[in-house]
């Protein structure tokens, strides 16, 4: 028996007595405490007695309900409920209600059923689910969670600080006797599995992220809160949050800076549309020379024309869709053409006439202006003898100005007034056009709002505008085009260019160009161009984490010094992307440095970097959960592994279910198959993508290669495995290397 002390604010407790006792006298004194609790359970040998009821199907079915519906999937398709715990990133949202001291129990009844049914209609729609509600001295709180397992999505922070947003509008502003709400939201990784004991098994999470939420939502009442990782994670402009004064919490060490989520209002959209990626003065950009020489001739074409072209690159996150833009604009810019390049993010899609007005502003230069005055001093010097100053008033909504309204606009109605206000726009690129090439790059161009497609729609066909833009394939789009979208689009004045991988040669050119230097060791050429795949993000990151965890060396280069026969190759492709006015390495002003991995590191160890966890989670959430079963199980085994190897593991399973699973995931290149016959090399060929380049009526498809533009039918470039292969499987492997690696990682360890 001990008897403890409570120390205020501390978990610990300071113990006063400890005594060994017999299991008579704990009995009698444990009997004693029962007769201060009420309802206290009578069983001789159980504590709940409804562990010990028979089964009943109504009963379970009346349960299900209140279990997670991806969680129910997994429990439905028999898998043991120790696999249905995992380790992964995800973002936590705590939402707490204050009442006032005069709600009595009816109020708040209806006020938390109230804010139940809101909170899950707004996080519903991004794959969000309440893990949890619960009431203490300090209010009602809910536990909500965006990213388990099944619900990955890779907008993840800005759905959470939407939802959050939308959540603390609504219950601070329609619950009953509601007296204050405070949300604290955070991201990173977590355990999301099964607790507790058998007969009360519960789903939930658990980790310092999960700590923290619950702590920033105490500690910042009243407003929405969010950690530094949901706030560089979200991508949205700085304008929407509010660095807040750091504040001492409980059980939490360096929290990092926190923000309060302002949301979107009207006032900050004007002008805040700048492209995040820098375009670097001294490196040219690697790979890409077919897609600018596409754009070069596009351009030369554009030239004497009276409607407008248009040029759209296409792919996938991470193939450096907004570094090639970069660098169209600066080389737009540099042949003394106008240039306005802007970049959209997903919130920009909902705010009507966003890109537009954005586009418009700091075409004005009025982008950087702070107050409405210097706006619209600059509108009037630069519309001067371009649309008659009774107009001007027309632009007060979209530009945020105060110009007197004339008793023409004021007996406009809201119809006539929307369509003189786009009129107005035309006449000011018209006499823009008259003297100069003008060249709009929009970067994330599906974040294009509906309204300013239309728009585009129309001004493409009535004034010389260049238009670039960049944006994901349709599939990974988060809704369909519009009409006047899907217009320019498929127009025959738009030409559609596709992204595709990096060579091997030049992932190895961009790994010495970010690091700086001129040569790097063969095992991280090896390791660089096997687990990016040649995709520039990914190779980035890879780079990034390497650094950050001090696994590189870097030492200069000294021209005397003797190479090894193993780096000659490496040296000569290296040394391509130092800048220098000779071909000397002598002549170079700045010292050379080269690159070398630190003793007892093993690069097939290191884990994943946060970013490539959150695209490699996406993709396992998307499979059915047989699929994400034999996907995490083949983790276990390693990049190749055997069916056999899978049946062991998965003992409940029959063949004809793994023989159908990995059909699956091989369709959807997940996995490849090898067949223990004389063509599985032929097998494997097939597998593999085509390089070449193919140009598609209206379309380009690109992989950089040194191959004449060809016209010709749309075909495809890859043979997949006859499914008939798969029924005889006995070897497999992974299709990319990312995604056995976070697979692996989802394992508790």
């Amino acid at each position: 028996m001990i008897e403890i002390e409570r120390i205020k604010d501390e978990r610990a407790v300071k113990a006063r007595y400890i005594k060994n006792i017999s299991e008579l006298e704990f009995d009698e004194f444990f009997w004693k405490c029962t007769d201060y609790l009420q309802n206290y359970p009578t069983g001789e040998n159980i504590l709940r007695a409804t562990s010990t009821l028979d089964p009943n199907d109504e009963l379970e079915k009346s349960l299900r309900k209140y279990v997670m519906r991806n969680i129910l999937k997994k429990i439905d398709d028999n898998q043991p409920l120790e696999y249905l715990s995992e380790l992964r990133p995800v973002t936590i949202v705590f939402v707490n209600l204050q009442f006032d001291e005069s709600a009595n129990t009816l109020h708040l009844c209806k006020a938390i059923h109230d804010a139940n049914v809101k909170i899950s209609d707004v996080i519903h729609a991004f794959s969000g689910k309440i893990n949890k509600v619960f009431m203490f001295d300090k209010g009602c709180t809910f536990l909500c969670v965006f990213g388990l397992p099944g619900d990955k999505q890779a907008d993840e922070s800005t759905h959470a600080l939407e939802s959050a947003f939308k959540i603390f509008n609504f219950c601070s502003e329609k619950l009953m006797k509601i007296k204050l709400v405070s949300i604290g939201v955070t991201s990173g990784p977590v355990f999301c599995g099964v607790v507790g004991h058998r007969v009360r098994h519960e789903y939930t999470v658990i980790g310092q992220k999960v700590n923290l939420a619950a702590r920033m939502m105490m500690y910042y009442p009243g407003l929405v809160s969010c950690d530094v990782v949901t706030y560089a994670n979200s991508r949205l402009p700085p304008y929407f949050f509010e660095a807040l004064p750091q504040t001492e919490m409980k059980g939490v060490v360096n929290p990092g800076v926190v923000y309060q989520y302002l949301g979107i209002s009207e006032k900050t959209m004007i002008g805040k549309a700048y492209i995040t990626k820098e375009r670097s003065e001294y490196y040219p950009l690697l790979g890409r020379e077919k897609e600018l020489e596409i754009y070069d001739t596009l351009l030369k074409g554009f030239v004497g024309s009276t409607e407008g072209r248009v040029i759209m690159y296409e792919g996938l996150m991470g193939y450096g869709k907004s570094q090639l833009l970069a660098e169209i604009a600066y080389l737009g810019q540099k042949a003394g053409h106008r240039v306005v390049a802007m970049e959209l993010t997903k919130v920009n899609v909902q705010q009507n006439f966003f890109a537009i007005r954005t586009l418009m502003a700091m075409f004005l230069g009025i982008d950087a202006c702070k107050s409405y005055d210097a706006r619209q001093h600059i509108l009037q010097s630069k519309l001067r003898g371009v649309v008659e100053e009774t107009y001007y008033c027309l632009l007060n909504s979209i530009f945020l100005v105060k110009f007197p309204t004339s008793a023409e606009v004021s007996k406009m109605d809201n119809e006539t007034r929307t369509e003189e206000v786009e009129l107005f726009l035309v006449k000011i690129l018209q006499k823009a056009v008259e003297k100069d090439i003008l060249i709009f790059v929009i970067d994330e161009a599906h974040f294009i709002d509906p309204a300013s497609w239309e728009f585009l729609d129309n001004l493409l066909s009535s004034i010389p505008v260049f238009m670039v833009m960049s944006l994901s394939p349709p599939s990974r789009q988060p809704r369909l085009p519009c009409v006047s979208a899907a217009s320019i689009i498929n127009s025959a004045k738009t030409t559609y260019v596709q992204l595709r991988e990096l060579k091997p040669s030049v992932i190895l050119q961009k790994a010495c160009q970010d690091l700086g230097v001129v040569s790097i060791p063969r095992e991280l050429e090896t390791f660089l161009t096997q687990r990016s795949h040649g995709i520039p993000f990914y190779c980035e990151e890879l780079l990034r984490n390497l650094h950050l965890n001090n696994m590189l060396i870097f030492r200069l280069w000294e021209e005397e010094e003797e190479v090894d026969d193993e780096w000659e190759g490496l040296f000569t492709n290296a040394v391509k992307v130092i800048p220098s006015k000779t071909e000397s390495l002598s002549s170079l002003d700045s010292d050379l440095y080269i690159c070398t991995i630190r003793q007892n590191v093993k690069l097939q160890n290191i884990m994943l970097p946060p970013t490539l966890k959150g695209i490699a989670l996406a993709e396992l959430d998307n499979m059915s959960p047989s699929e994400q079963m034999v996907v995490k199980c083949a983790a276990i085994i390693g990049l190749t592994f055997t069916t056999e190897l899978l049946l062991y593991i998965l003992p409940e399973w029959t063949k004809r279910k793994m023989n159908q699973t990995l059909a699956a995931l091989v369709e959807s290149h997940i996995f490849k198959c090898f067949n223990k016959r004389k063509d599985s090399q032929k097998v494997q060929s097939q597998d593999m993508p085509s390089t070449e380049l193919i140009v598609c009526p209206g379309t380009v498809r690109s992989t950089g290669q040194e191959s004449d533009l060809v016209v010709l039918d749309l075909i495809p470039t890859t043979d997949d495995p006859p499914p008939r292969a798969v029924l005889h499987l006995q070897r497999g492997q992974f299709h990319q290397w990312l995604q056995q690696k976070q697979s692996l990682e989802c394992w508790p360890s």
